[in-house]
């Protein structure tokens, strides 16, 4: 008999056919009752110990994620020649906005399109942590400079922002002070220079 695959072991697997032959090379097993006793072939499953890896980025609108791994230092078995370890579709962490997480993944292990995974005794030792951080951006306000005529006027003629990730909306909140802050285009009417903070 034969065994590739954990999944082959089975009680008296190890079957085998018996010719038997005289001396000038007859065929003569139709003169015997043969009698078998088999015995088992075992495969038991390949134990390998995994950790994932840290991933660090800055937030861009996009969802990332990072299926690399390493042995474990006390890993001694290793993948078998010829196969590989893949993340399961949907079975790996991500991460979108600012933040970390666990970078937790399910691995299956292919041989070709086969998943033999059940052959392998796969353990976690640790995570890595998925990490993205904050992105900068510069908000700016036009200057612009009128001539008195007694009536009020918008502080803040245009606001522009640089760096952010496209498709990502902002919203402006203004101050003539650096305290208190609206939605509300801050007015001034009367002579002299305003600067004007802005939060987004």
């Amino acid at each position: 008999g034969s065994v590739t695959d954990v999944s082959d072991t089975k009680k008296s697997n190890n079957g085998c056919n018996v010719a038997i032959v005289d001396a000038n090379g007859n065929d003569v097993t139709a003169n015997y009752t043969v009698k078998k006793q088999l015995g088992t072939l075992t495969i038991t499953p390949r134990y390998i110990k995994l950790k994932t890896l840290d991933y660090s980025a800055v937030y861009d609108g996009a969802k990332h994620y990072c299926t690399d791994w390493l042995y474990d230092d006390g890993t001694i078995d290793r993948i078998v020649d010829g196969q590989m370890l893949t993340a399961k579709s949907g079975k790996f962490a991500t991460i979108e906005n600012v933040g970390s997480v666990q970078n937790v993944i399910d691995f299956d292990v292919k041989y070709g399109t086969k998943i033999v995974t059940k052959n392998y005794n796969i353990e976690y030792v640790s995570y890595g942590t998925l990490t993205l951080t904050k992105r900068e951006v510069w908000v700016a306000t036009d200057s612009d400079t009128r001539v008195y005529d007694g009536a009020a006027h918008d502080a803040v003629v245009k606001t522009t922002i640089t760096g952010a990730v496209e498709g990502d909306s902002w919203t402006y909140a203004y101050s003539l002070d650096g305290e208190n802050y609206t939605a509300e285009l801050p007015q001034v009417k009367n002579v002299g220079a305003y600067p004007v903070w802005v939060k987004a």
